[in-house]
């Protein structure tokens, strides 16, 4: 039997869908890297492209928005810049996704205190594992 945690914790290391916010279709952009690494690695879940653009990434259709996508989302890796990973983060709270993962730059290590400190206009829902 395992635990409610543990069952949890699985979406995270097993994610059965993952949405790549931030994916590209530039090929020196790290939202690209990341969604070809997902695909070239043999990641076997849905994989879900996040740009503004919408259209398609890879061959695979993109979302303008996390919100647009009509499945639950177990993780996503946010490859925005500083400025935009909150707005990310919230839509992600409101999606009710179980997991994020962040890659960027641009927060306290180049003197962005301010980004860094944002506090949450709304608080994140129960269950949610960010």
């Amino acid at each position: 039997m395992t635990s409610p945690e543990a069952e949890n914790i699985k979406y995270f290391f097993e994610p059965g869908s993952l949405g790549i916010i931030g994916a590209s279709r530039d090929k020196k952009k790290i939202g690209h890297a990341v969604l070809r690494n997902v695909i070239s690695g043999g990641y076997a879940g849905k994989i879900y492209p996040v740009n503004l653009s919408g259209g398609e990434i890879e061959g695979i259709p993109a979302f303008r928005s996390i919100l647009d996508i009509d499945d639950t989302i177990d993780m996503v890796c946010i490859t925005l810049p500083a400025e935009l990973v909150y707005d990310s983060i919230v839509s992600c709270a409101e999606k009710k996704v179980k997991y994020a993962v962040i890659i960027t730059s641009g927060f306290s290590e180049i003197g962005n205190f301010a980004e860094e400190k944002k506090s949450p206009t709304m608080p994140a829902p129960r269950g949610c594992g960010f």
